[in-house]
């Protein structure tokens, strides 16, 4: 595919709201790179670790023109982030799709062998539509042909309309990426070889934590359906929306799960807080939620009244007039359409059928009501 120019840049004024911020911020990647998945490659996140410092941050300030006071943002970016600055904080749309991108990738045995079983004619490179069979093989869902050309464009750096492994590589910086080695990412009088050991020990890390998340996801589905059954039946003992350390490790045990947990929970509670979230845990699914708790807000004072709305006066919802106690999928999808939602209701039922019975009730909706979603989850996505 062709990669665009976009429009002109906008720079960004000040530095005060950092959702005004982020706004123009994402303006100006798209402007530069045509998306937002390869600026973030090619201008923020350049040595693949996932997040961006605060010496990065400098740099994209320069880069970008970005005028104000630089360490005050930094600090607002972190706090909204509640850690460090990621992608998903960015956009999380594109921040979504990367990270299932890279659960696949480690799902199967890192880079190199996911580069091979990808390249089905075995000439050392990946054409885009050699690309997008090869991922959708392996299992990875493309939520849209813009999804695929995106991830495409992320993948092919030089912009040759080939991938290659050393391209793909970046995707886990242990994967021989010449980053990895860069004196730049070297503390000032740290000694060369220190620099560099201490730079592989923390991707190593970083790598260890996400094969284990990638793996005790794919664990949950198998078990529980979808990730937000296995939250609300296994992780999420007391129904809070959060999962502490002492509870994660009980659920594990109770599944057996016999990958390094330590590497698992380090992978899991991002922002180093002592628990983990929803949002931490699966960002489709926690965006699923968020999308269908702010529609239902926006029509009843709480999730579970429209809920109960819907069971109580169904003829309002363009169903026949007569209560039930229950919806099942069909006509939750209708009863959705005819309110207006226009997200995906599929996967949002599967979420809600807490037990997996084929219907759900006003009580299966009502841990929404005491949930409060990151403020990121629900970013208004570029136009």
């Amino acid at each position: 595919p062709e990669r665009s120019s976009g429009p002109q840049s906008r720079l960004p004024s000040g530095a005060a709201d950092p959702h005004t911020f982020l706004a123009d911020l994402r303006e100006q990647m798209i402007g530069r790179h045509g998306s937002i998945l390869s600026a973030w490659r090619n201008d923020m996140d350049v040595n693949g670790d996932g997040e961006v410092s605060f010496s990065e941050f400098c740099q994209i300030c320069v880069l970008y023109k970005i005028k104000g006071n630089v360490v005050q943002l930094c600090k607002q970016l972190e706090t909204l982030a509640g850690g460090s600055i990621t992608l998903q904080v960015i956009h999380a749309e594109s921040g979504e799709l990367l990270s299932r991108f890279k659960e696949l990738v480690y799902s199967v045995g890192g880079v190199q062998k996911a580069f091979e079983q990808l390249d089905q004619d075995g000439n050392l490179s990946l054409t885009f539509d050699e690309f997008g069979a090869g991922s959708e093989a392996l299992g990875f869902k493309f939520h849209s042909e813009q999804d695929k050309i995106d991830l495409f464009r992320l993948l092919d750096k030089n912009d040759k309309g080939a991938v290659t492994r050393k391209e793909m590589a970046w995707l886990d910086p242990e994967s021989n990426h010449p980053a990895c080695l860069s004196p730049g990412l070297r503390s000032p009088g740290m000694p060369p070889q220190l620099g560099m050991d201490r730079k592989k020990a923390k991707v190593r890390r970083k790598r260890a934590a996400a094969e284990s998340r990638a793996l005790f996801k794919k664990m949950l589905r198998k078990r529980y359906g979808n990730i937000v059954r296995a939250w609300r039946r296994l992780l999420d003992e007391d129904g809070n929306m959060v999962v502490t350390k002492r509870e994660f490790f009980r659920a594990c045990k109770s599944i057996k799960f016999d990958g390094d947990l330590k590497d698992l929970w380090r992978g899991l509670d991002v922002d180093q807080n002592g628990v983990c979230t929803i949002e931490e845990l699966d960002c489709k699914s926690a965006w699923t939620l968020a999308s269908f708790q702010q529609f239902a807000r926006r029509i009843g004072d709480t999730v579970r009244g429209y809920m109960r709305a819907m069971l109580r006066a169904p003829e309002d919802f363009g169903l026949s007039p007569v209560p039930r106690p229950h919806l099942g999928q069909e006509e939750f999808t209708l009863a959705m359409r005819a309110a207006g939602y226009r997200h995906e209701t599929k996967y949002l039922f599967r979420c809600l059928d807490r037990n997996a019975i084929g219907h759900i009730s006003d009580e299966d909706v009502a841990f929404l009501d005491s949930w409060q979603p990151a403020v990121w989850i629900l970013a208004e996505p570029d136009p």
